[in-house]
């Protein structure tokens, strides 16, 4: 089966469906289709390589950006920085509160009134 245009399309997808009373919806369900196929589909040619300054918390993104795949950190060597889910960046945040407050050494002093002699 060959689909070579619009109309072509139309016709197979009504034949698909069977049912006369969804012909005037086949090019919603078209249009629907072609969103979701950009959405989600990526060719190596849609890859463009940016580099900015990134010098605050938030930072423009390049012009055409859809997603990001990777980010590297250019110094004197090169380091690749790891994408993470909100979800993880959150229990990367709740395990390191917890570790910095088991190296928080808390101190009090003790009232001028009692002796720690017999310690």
């Amino acid at each position: 089966m060959s689909i070579a245009s619009y109309s072509a399309l139309k016709t197979t997808i009504a034949d698909f469906l069977d049912r006369d009373d969804l012909a005037a919806v086949i090019p919603t369900f078209i249009s629907l289709a072609e969103a979701q196929m950009e959405r989600e589909i990526r060719h190596y040619r849609m890859v463009q390589r940016s580099s900015g300054q990134i010098d605050s918390r938030y930072s423009e993104i390049p012009n055409g950006w859809l997603q990001t795949i990777r980010f590297h950190i250019a110094r004197n060597q090169e380091t690749r920085l790891e994408l993470t889910s909100l979800d993880d960046m959150m229990q990367l945040r709740e395990l390191n509160n917890a570790a910095e407050s088991q190296r928080t050494m808390r101190m009090s002093a003790l009232p001028s009134n009692l002796s720690n002699a017999g310690w």
